[in-house]
C-alpha cells in the first residue's frame, strides 16, 4: 500500500489538510451561558450548531459543539464544502501528519532553537534568570539542531546545483 510499484506513489492524498481549513472553536465563543444553540457563519452559509454540556472535573460544566453530521461533541468544526463537521467526519487530517521524516525533523530543530532563545547580548548567550544546568542542556540540543538544519541545507543545495 503506497510503495513504489503500487500505483499511490508520489501521489497526494484526496484526504483534506485540516490546517488549512476554516475552522470554528468553542473556546473562541463569548457568552455561552444559557445557550442551547449556535449559528455559525463561514463564507456566506449559516447553519444553526446544537451546544452540549458535560460536567466539570472540578464542578461546573463544559461547552461543546454537537457535529451536526454525527452528533458527537467536539471542540473544534470544520468547514468543508458548504457544511459544519467535526475532525472525524471530514476524514482530514493535519499536515504534521503527513509530513516526511526529514520535514518533522527539520520542525523539531527549529522550535528548539525558538524555545533556546540565546541572548546575544551576553557573551554567554545565556538568558538572565535561567538556570546554568538548563542553559547547557538546550545549548546542546540547539547544536544538534543547528546541525540537523545544516544537513537538511546542504541536501537542498545539492537538488538546486
Amino acid at each position: 500500500m503506497g510503495g513504489i510499484l503500487s500505483g499511490w506513489h508520489g501521489k497526494k492524498s484526496s484526504r483534506t489538510i485540516l490546517d488549512e481549513t476554516p475552522r470554528i472553536r468553542i473556546h473562541d465563543q463569548k457568552w455561552l451561558h444559557g445557550a442551547y444553540y449556535l449559528t455559525l457563519t463561514c463564507r456566506g452559509f449559516s447553519k444553526q450548531v446544537s451546544l452540549l454540556r458535560t460536567p466539570g472535573t472540578l464542578g461546573g460544566a463544559v461547552t461543546w459543539f454537537a457535529c451536526p453530521e454525527c452528533e458527537r461533541h467536539c471542540a473544534v468544526l470544520y468547514f468543508i464544502g458548504a457544511a459544519f463537521c467535526c475532525r472525524q467526519c471530514t476524514n482530514g487530517r493535519y499536515a504534521s501528519q503527513v509530513e516526511s521524516a526529514n520535514k518533522r525533523a527539520e520542525r523539531k530543530a527549529r522550535k528548539i532553537l525558538r524555545r533556546t532563545g540565546l541572548d546575544p547580548s551576553r557573551p554567554d548567550g545565556k538568558v538572565k534568570w535561567r538556570r546554568w544546568p538548563t542553559h547547557r542542556r538546550l545549548s546542546q540540543l540547539a547544536d544538534q539542531a543547528a546541525e540537523i538544519l545544516c544537513a537538511a541545507d546542504m541536501k537542498l543545495y545539492a537538488l538546486v546545483r
